[in-house]
């Protein structure tokens, strides 16, 4: 076989070789082997090095010439300016990529020769660097659409799941997109400022039980009252975290910590997730990646939030317009007011409640009907504008008290220091009476839905009232005047002037109640 034809084999096979799918480091000797016989050498040697080590040699060709042929390759990519032999070339192959790599050859070869063998093995080590950046653009891709996949799931959860179900749903989904083997979310309670652990994978029961967090206290506080995520590879000698005595766990290779925050940018949690050892690190990549799925999911909880709200809304107002017609089907004031006093307790849902209503010439408030309270619990009548619930008369707003003995009035008699709510029954801008709640019983907050709650009602029931309460100062007219009507009947009945005197009389006693007259 001719030399120009061995050169054509030997570059068909490097050829093969470069476009293979393995790694240089596991063809080098062939690829040197195949380059040796295309340039004619009879050795030929390979040196690479990234800078954090010594050299990695290969060589091939005759025995009484790899070892020097590999030592003059070794030495010039270490950076040593050692005397090379005459017979021997070594030169750096440049536009390498990581780090340097030098070829040798023995005897030495002209350069168009020597240039042809490092294009060789330039495009060899550049197909190797294509193929990694290229597996780790699939992966990255990869994960990227298990993300979008998983917030799209989690989106289309929102108006199907319960809250607690699409928690945990986050959380499994977040361990799985991640490669992590532990997830936990955290909601912030707006009224005690602590996090709690409502959702969790990975963790243990007695971890998640009872935990909570105050916000700027240990990793997750301290993101939450930021909003800043953290990247974790070291607790202990992370700057950020100097001064918080936090340990760091012998099993965790890292973890990632996002802040979720609602459409408004507010704090309204955390998203934990770490790997144990001997899984890998989070690189920057999964931390960019984890933070757009925490900042998704923070957006699909706030709207299964507002769902909720919006569902429960819907029912309460469905249950409250089911109440009235039933108070709005009688005039019976005591009836009326009855029902408005059960529907407090029982479907609003306080533990106690009275409603007071405004004497219409006094204008003080007087009990009319409570549930829960003891006798003489409460004060029997209250003057308008003194302590919260004459000032909720007054203002015509609903006014919360912590504690109404420091107050004065209203609920001054109980033994109980109870923080309760005054809603004022509101009708044609004037006040009418008042409605008093507590949770004393339960010992749960008020809350400001309850209070909307029980301001609607409260104003759809004084409609309700103020029927009763002019029916039945009708019917007391009606009765009056037929009264009159029948003593006058009486009267023009009667003959002589002393015995109309008489008549007369006894029908005014009997009108106003008098014995004597």
């Amino acid at each position: 076989m001719s030399r120009a034809n061995r050169r054509d084999e030997a570059l068909t096979e490097t050829a093969a070789l470069i476009g293979s799918e393995h790694l240089v480091s596991e063809f080098a000797e062939k690829l040197l082997e195949s380059i040796r016989s295309a340039v004619g050498a009879e050795c030929a040697a390979l040196a690479v090095c990234d800078g954090s080590s010594s050299p990695r040699v290969w060589a091939c060709g005759k025995s009484d010439k790899v070892s020097a042929c590999s030592k003059a390759a070794e030495e010039t990519c270490s950076g040593r300016n050692a005397r090379l032999p005459d017979d021997i070339v070594a030169r750096q192959i440049y536009g390498w990529q990581d780090g340097r790599a030098v070829l040798a050859f023995a005897p030495r070869i002209d350069n168009s020769l020597f240039d042809l063998a490092a294009g060789y093995v330039s495009t060899a080590h550049l197909a190797e660097r294509n193929r990694r950046l290229l597996a780790e653009s699939e992966a990255q891709s990869s994960k990227r659409i298990a993300e979008l996949s998983a917030v799209y799931e989690i989106g289309q959860a929102v108006n199907e799941l319960d809250t607690d179900r699409l928690l945990r749903l986050i959380t499994e989904k977040a361990a799985s997109v991640m490669d992590a083997q532990a997830c936990s979310l955290l909601l912030r309670d707006i009224e005690s400022d602590y996090l709690t652990i409502v959702a969790s994978w990975g963790l243990d029961d007695d971890i998640v039980r009872g935990a909570r967090v105050a916000m700027g206290e240990g990793i997750s506080g301290r993101v939450a009252a930021t909003g800043e995520a953290m990247l974790l590879l070291d607790v202990e000698n992370d700057p950020r975290l100097s001064g918080s005595h936090i340990r760091a766990r012998s099993d965790v290779a890292a973890s990632i910590c996002a802040p979720l925050k609602d459409e408004s940018g507010r704090v309204i949690g955390v998203l934990n997730i770490r790997r144990h050892i001997p899984a890998p690190p989070f690189t920057e990549e999964d931390f960019k990646l984890f933070c757009v799925f925490a900042s998704q999911t923070a957006l699909a909880i706030s709207n299964a939030k507002l769902y909720t709200d919006l569902s429960n809304r819907i029912a309460e107002m469905s249950t409250i317009s089911d109440l009235m017609r039933t108070i709005n089907s009688t005039l019976d004031l005591d009836y009326v007011l009855d029902q408005i006093a059960d529907s407090i307790v029982n479907v609003v849902g306080f533990s106690r409640c009275c409603v007071y209503l405004a004497d219409p010439r006094s204008g003080e408030l007087e009990i009319s009907v409570y549930r829960g309270y003891k006798q003489g619990e409460l004060a029997e009548r209250i003057p308008n504008g003194q302590g919260a619930i004459g000032l909720a008369a007054e203002e015509l707003i609903p006014i919360f008290a912590v504690d109404e003995k420091s107050l004065g009035s209203g609920l001054g008699r109980s033994e109980k220091h109870t923080s309760f709510l005054a809603a004022p029954i509101v009708v044609r801008d004037q006040c009418i009476g008042v409605v008093v709640v507590d949770n004393s019983v339960t010992g749960k907050r008020i809350n400001p839905s309850e209070v909307e709650l029980l301001s609607t009602f409260v104003n759809q029931a004084g409609i309700a009232i103020e029927n009763a309460r002019l029916y039945e100062a009708m019917e007391e007219k009606y009765s009056e005047l037929n009264m009159l009507f029948e003593h006058s009947k009486t009267l023009s009945s009667a003959y002589g002037l002393e015995n109309v005197a008489h008549i007369a009389a006894a029908v005014a006693r009997k009108a106003v109640s008098c014995d004597g007259c």
